[in-house]
């Protein structure tokens, strides 16, 4: 969603930019990557269960609950992504709830993206841990191997 110039008078998207990620790929791939500025993203399994990310991940899945859960700070914006799942409805896209295989698909995301997390592999993240203090780097590492670790336990590994 970063990359959408959105005029609010006239409700028109008015320019796409920054390209340098476009790429042909399966539907699941951008819920994995993209859309978490408009509610729309998915995510494979969580150790919280109890989380935000957890129940919207199953009220893609499922359907919404009625009423919709509260907005909390730094939250799933219920209202939001209820809406984005409506407007995809809509317009008969593509979505978690009808892409078959997807829980897999995103579970093996997860897998990937503990193994070779951003916070490691991007470089102005980690210049900007690096003036944080090494710790951060090595933080990061620690729980990206406990989390990694509870994955492939319930994956039966």
């Amino acid at each position: 969603m970063s990359n959408i110039l959105y005029n609010s008078t006239s409700g028109r998207i008015t320019a796409l930019i920054d390209y340098d990620f476009s790429t042909i790929s399966h539907p699941s791939y951008e819920f994995l990557r993209s859309f978490s500025g408009a509610g729309g993203q998915f995510r494979g399994w969580t150790d919280d269960e109890e989380s935000d990310q957890a129940a919207l991940r199953h009220a893609k899945l499922h359907g919404f609950p009625s009423p919709l859960p509260l907005t909390k700070e730094d939250g799933v914006n219920w209202e939001m992504a209820k809406a984005w799942e409506d407007a995809l409805e809509g317009a008969g896209a593509r979505r978690p709830r009808n892409i078959e295989g997807i829980e897999g698909v995103a579970d093996i995301d997860t897998i990937l993206r503990s193994i070779l997390p951003w916070r490691l592999t991007n470089e102005d993240i980690v210049a900007i841990q690096e003036r944080e203090g090494v710790e951060s780097i090595w933080q990061c590492k620690e729980e990206n191997e406990v989390y990694l670790g509870k994955l492939l336990a319930r994956l039966g590994f």
